[in-house]
C-alpha cells in the first residue's frame, strides 16, 4: 500500500512540477504577428510587417515600413488596439529610397487585439493605395 501511495505522489509532483513550469510559455504564445502587408499599387510603392514579440522578446512589439520604390511618395503604417478609441502608433518612411523604418518598445498589452494598415502618402497628409485592415495579436 505504502509503495502505491508514494508512486501516485511521484506522478502528482511530476505533472504538477511540468504544469508549473510550462504556463509561462503558453501565455506569450497568444502573440500573433500580423505579416507584411502591402500598399494596392503596381509594384507595389510600400510595404509593413507587425512583429507582436520583436525578435521573440515578449513585451515589445516592432512595426516596420518600407518605401519600396522611388515614386515620389513617401510609406506610412498604422497599428491600433482594435474596437478602441486608443491612439494609433504609426512610422513613417518619406525617403522614397527604397529603405525601411521601424519603432520597437512596449506598444501595446500582451494579448491585446490590434488592426494595420499601409498607404503612401503625398503632401503630407494626402493617403493613396492603402492596404486592406488586417488584425494580430499584441
Amino acid at each position: 500500500m505504502r509503495m502505491v501511495f508514494r508512486a501516485v505522489l511521484a506522478v502528482a509532483t511530476t505533472l504538477l512540477t511540468l504544469l508549473v513550469t510550462t504556463v509561462p510559455a503558453h501565455a506569450d504564445d497568444q502573440s500573433l504577428n500580423i505579416g507584411w502587408l502591402y500598399t494596392t499599387d503596381s509594384g507595389p510603392g510600400g510595404g509593413a510587417y507587425f512583429d507582436a514579440d520583436s525578435n521573440g522578446w515578449p513585451y515589445y512589439e516592432k512595426l516596420t515600413v518600407c518605401d519600396n520604390k522611388p515614386n515620389g511618395m513617401g510609406v506610412i503604417a498604422y497599428v491600433w488596439p482594435t474596437g478602441t478609441d486608443a491612439p494609433a502608433k504609426y512610422v513613417e518612411d518619406p525617403s522614397d529610397d527604397r529603405h525601411c523604418n521601424d519603432i520597437n518598445y512596449d506598444m501595446y498589452s500582451e494579448g491585446l487585439i490590434v488592426s494595420m494598415e499601409v498607404c503612401e502618402y503625398a503632401n503630407g497628409y494626402y493617403y493613396y493605395n492603402c492596404s486592406a485592415e488586417v488584425t494580430g495579436v499584441a
